[in-house]
């Protein structure tokens, strides 16, 4: 009896291994079908928008991973806990970028380029800005994070108008661009 359990406990984890080998085969092979319904119902789910009518999700060969653009404005849904799905990254964005009160703890896979604002308010459990935006037009707002430890990763742009109020564990204004529009300092606002 002990070797028939044995037996039949082996052949789901052999079955179960070769259908996870299949999938991983089928994506590599090119088969970036899998994948590419997996970002589009990632988009859908955590941006509510159609990625067929707002974006364009291009294959980058450098990077070995998925670009997407978008031609419209983006906000996180308020229970998703990351940007991406870890088969993507944002590329541009023409518009806004808000991943505001959702408990991300990372800002990986944020756009390089948001044309409007870039928005990561009251992310309780964001400790950096480490991955934002690289280029960026308007404003930042990361005001409320209160796990926020630094300024550095900040968007580098002389138009940036930088909001950080009430992130009282930023202690340095290392990180900041040289030439900036506006900030909002953590400490201007009492507790």
């Amino acid at each position: 009896m002990k070797s028939l359990k044995n037996y039949v406990k082996n052949y789901i984890k052999d079955y179960i291994n070769e259908s996870v080998w299949d999938i991983e085969d089928n994506v590599e092979d090119g088969n970036k079908e899998f994948v590419l319904n997996d970002i589009k119902k990632f988009i859908e789910d955590a941006y509510n928008i159609d990625p067929q009518k707002h974006c364009d999700i291009i294959f980058n060969e450098e990077k070995n991973k998925y670009v997407v653009n978008s031609r419209t404005n983006l906000t996180l849904n308020l229970i998703t806990d990351t940007l991406t799905n870890g088969m993507f990254e944002w590329g541009t964005v023409k518009g806004w970028f808000d991943c505001s009160y959702c408990p991300i703890t990372s800002l990986e896979g944020a756009p390089e380029y948001v044309s409007g604002t870039f928005a990561c308010r009251s992310c309780k459990k964001l400790k950096s800005l480490k991955g934002a935006p690289k280029k960026h037009c308007t404003n930042f707002d990361c005001g409320g994070c209160i796990a926020l430890e630094s300024l550095e990763g900040v968007t580098q742009s002389n138009k940036l108008v930088l909001k950080c109020s009430n992130c009282y564990k930023i202690t340095s204004l290392k990180g900041l661009p040289k030439n900036m529009n506006s900030l909002d300092l953590p400490f201007n606002d009492p507790v």
